[in-house]
């Protein structure tokens, strides 16, 4: 009888062992928690291969640090050839080189700016947006993510070389955030590949909170274009009191996930009515005192939120040329708006 307990037992510890090992290796463990500072950011942009490569970039990059920008976030454009193509891919004559990539990376940690880079992917000669990318049949999905894991997978080795300190694994690929299974898939992978700095996701401000999987991620990314008032000519406070809601429902949300929030884009052309639609303005009217105002209300509004880690305005061309009505602010008021919030005068 002895014999026969000591067998049980025995039987017992080693099924004890090996679902216990079995449970290790099938299960990522959770996400260490890490502490996520506040991001005085702007995005750097480029839509051409040698960009990056320039001179140029580099007085973009001192004009950002003047203004009082700690981070950038390092646009890298990848493009498929339709909504519908599983093939995800750099593409030659649009995308980043690696030598321009390398350049703006070590000019802007030589200034002292903190390197986010930010994949996100254009359609090969279309006007169609990434967050209509979607796939019906399984197999198709199947395809689309491995290519998609092998187009990121290359920016994370070279993000992990750099020392770079964050990474965004997606931008609003909206069509693809309820596949939660490959998306846990596409955050351990980056893990592995780079395991010192932070990762993110930027979801767009109407689907950010259908995402089931920010437990994942160290902090909650959103494309900040909230409609704001339905004036063409609103006053600071009114575009103040328009955020409120927005302010509410982020706040909660946050809450609700035990997630920062940041503001991985956020800005307005200098447009007539571009906050009623700051994504693209309803005119094509220049307006540089509306995208002005449209910076100040943001600061007072979301200054002083605990949930918010701050934002990354959209955008800072590689190039620092006055678009009179376009995102960017080099010498237009805006600029001014923000290097008083960012640098305190």
């Amino acid at each position: 009888m002895k014999k026969i307990f000591g067998i049980a037992v025995l039987v017992l510890v080693c099924v004890g062992l090996f679902l216990g090992a079995f449970n290790s290796w099938s299960a990522d463990p959770a996400p260490e928690s890490k502490v996520i500072p506040k991001m005085k950011g702007g995005v750097l942009t480029s839509w051409y291969p040698s960009d990056y490569e320039s001179n140029t970039v580099e007085q973009t990059l001192r004009q950002m640090k003047k203004d009082g920008c700690e981070y950038v976030a390092v646009m890298i454009v990848g493009y498929q050839d339709s909504v519908n193509s599983t093939r995800v891919y750099s593409l030659d004559g649009k995308s980043p080189t690696k030598a321009g990539i390398i350049h703006v990376t070590n000019y802007a940690h030589s200034l002292g700016l903190k390197v986010f880079f930010k994949p996100q992917i254009n359609i090969t000669n279309s006007d169609a947006w990434c967050g209509t990318i979607t796939f019906i049949k399984e197999e198709d999905w199947i395809s689309w993510f491995k290519s998609y894991k092998d187009f990121i997978g290359y920016y994370l080795d070279l993000a992990q070389s750099l020392k770079v300190e964050g990474f965004i694994i997606g931008t609003e690929l909206v069509g693809t955030e309820d596949r939660e299974a490959d998306w846990r898939d596409v955050v351990s992978m980056s893990r592995s590949k780079f395991p010192d700095g932070l990762i993110s996701y930027c979801a767009n401000h109407d689907s950010y909170f259908r995402i089931k999987w920010w437990d994942a991620v160290d902090f909650i990314g959103i494309s900040a274009y909230f409609k704001l008032t339905e004036s063409y000519q609103p006053s600071v406070p009114e575009i103040i009191s328009a955020w409120q809601p927005w302010i509410n429902d982020l706040a909660a949300f946050s809450a609700e996930q035990k997630k920062d929030i940041v503001f991985l884009e956020i800005g307005y052309q200098s447009r007539d009515g571009a906050n009623t639609n700051p994504n693209w303005a309803p005119t094509k009217t220049p307006d540089l005192q509306e995208q002005a105002d449209c910076y100040e209300a943001a600061f007072k509004a979301l200054s002083n939120q605990p949930w918010l880690k701050d934002m990354f305005w959209w955008m800072w061309y590689w190039d620092p040329i006055q678009n009179v009505d376009g995102f960017d602010i080099y010498t237009k008021p805006a600029e001014k708006i923000l290097r008083k919030w960012y640098r305190g005068n």
